[in-house]
């Protein structure tokens, strides 16, 4: 049992941080579900690590999911590790790289590639039905989408032709209009630009891809990095022949993962706006495909396929689904599978979302004969703390994050060196992984201390 103080007095009120109370306190754990079954077939793919293919909604209710099959491109609805909707996206053979993002208001967006142009149908019921399709066009084959959306509604979209050389492009949608802008090619001065990755939440968007960084052979693939709020040129993350980036804001602060050649997965930071980015980190272990996520509150993932030793790209059979996790905002990372993962090999396409109070796993398990589509989910789990008090008229509103799967209950006194806590008239909270909140009555004068019981 954990519990956490606030105290409140006539129209003031203050915070306080006693023994056992917690304040801004990072996650403690993750608590995993049961993986579960989300579809089987000969020719299972997710996104790459570029894109985002799997998201939660931004009220925690549900998860949004999507991937390619022999028979086309299909996205889905989950509810507590359950599939609620099914719906095939594209029959067409050539769709590709179904890539999902939630706007602010609740919109879901889809983007796939294909011939001639990339396609994006919008949802305003959560996934029950989408819009007609809207199609960005360019020469060639388009492929590999990424999508992301500002706090204010803007949308941002980038992908790659899959000509030779390829070429990096992007488009806006308006937050009002919600018109997607005429395309432009992001990357000028270098060649060959591809996978792109753009993150627009928290902040001014940000876009990663990989470019030939020497016009002379050989090849010699780097990581590109362009602020998309202000058009400036793009530039070069110091880098050597590395591959395929993920990128993530937190604030003022931007991350990059990515892979080099000796299949080790790094990390870099540029800490603030204005900053070079830091010298990158590598992880234990090799592979390939690195995808980053993390919350306002602390807790960052970095997901990969993952083996103990170097092997061949299309070798699957080392492979497992490699996670790093931090609770302190990337000062450190722990290489933390789910029990059910650890030590399990065959597991590609490694992705995940990371909300506040939810740790979304999806891979493929070629292990299984013929191929399944996995999901999972964890609930994060914090500390119990008063994040704030409001007064409303005579009454105090009491707010907290209730970590999914617990329960929480209020108590109060009148003197907080007492030891005289009594049950508030208040019912018991359940954790859904979100904020809640308690309504209670004052008295017109007086002093009351309230602690949260977290069972």
């Amino acid at each position: 049992m954990r519990f956490g103080f606030s105290r409140i007095r006539g129209t003031a009120v203050w915070s306080i941080v006693a023994a056992g109370a917690t304040c801004g306190a990072m996650a403690q754990e993750i608590v995993w579900g049961d993986p579960s079954s989300v579809a089987t077939n000969t020719d299972l793919s997710l996104a790459f690590n570029n894109a985002r293919s799997l998201v939660r909604s931004r009220d925690g209710a549900r998860a949004y999911l999507g991937w390619k099959q022999s028979d086309g491109l299909w996205f889905v609805v989950l509810s507590n590790s359950a599939v609620t909707i099914q719906f095939r996206v594209s029959s067409n053979a050539n769709a590709t790289a179904l890539a999902i993002e939630e706007a602010p208001d609740g919109e879901v967006i889809i983007a796939h590639g294909g011939p001639g142009a990339i396609t994006v149908r919008s949802s305003t019921n959560h996934g029950v039905s989408f819009d007609a399709p809207v199609s960005l066009a360019a020469p060639g084959i388009q492929s590999n989408p990424s999508i992301s959306f500002t706090d204010d509604g803007e949308g941002c979209l980038v992908w790659h032709s899959a000509a030779s050389p390829s070429v990096v492009y992007g488009s806006r949608r308006d937050a009002s209009t919600k018109l997607w802008s005429s395309i432009s090619a992001l990357e000028t001065n270098l060649t060959d630009g591809r996978f792109a990755s753009v993150w627009a939440r928290g902040g001014p968007p940000v876009v990663c891809w990989r470019a030939d960084v020497n016009p002379l052979p050989p090849t010699n693939w780097g990581i590109r990095f362009f602020d998309w709020s202000n058009n400036a040129a793009p530039i070069s993350i110091p880098t050597t022949n590395c591959f395929d980036p993920s990128v993530w804001r937190d604030g003022n602060r931007v991350w990059v993962s990515y892979f080099n050649t000796g299949q080790e997965v790094l990390r870099t930071v540029r800490s603030n706006d204005a900053a070079a980015f830091a010298p990158a980190e590598a992880f234990a272990g090799y592979v390939r495909f690195p995808h980053i996520g993390g919350n306002a509150r602390g807790v960052m993932a970095i997901v990969y396929e993952y083996t103990d030793t170097p092997v061949a790209a299309t070798n699957d059979s080392l492979k497992q689904y490699g996670i790093q996790l931090s609770f302190d905002a990337g000062a450190s990372f722990s290489n933390a599978p789910s029990p059910q993962l650890a030590g399990v090999t065959t597991q590609v396409f490694s992705t995940c979302w990371v909300s506040d109070g939810w740790v979304d796993l999806a891979w493929v398990d070629r292990g299984a004969t013929p191929p399944v589509l996995k999901y999972q989910t964890g609930a994060i789990i914090y500390p119990p703390e008063i994040s704030a008090i409001a007064l409303d008229g005579t009454n105090a509103v009491i707010s907290l994050f209730a970590s999914a799967g617990l329960n929480y209950t209020l108590e109060e006194q009148s003197a907080l060196s007492g030891d005289a806590w009594t049950s508030s008239a208040a019912a018991a909270i359940e954790g859904t992984g979100a904020e809640a909140a308690w309504r209670v009555g004052l008295a017109p004068t007086g002093t009351v201390f309230f602690r949260v019981l977290q069972q």
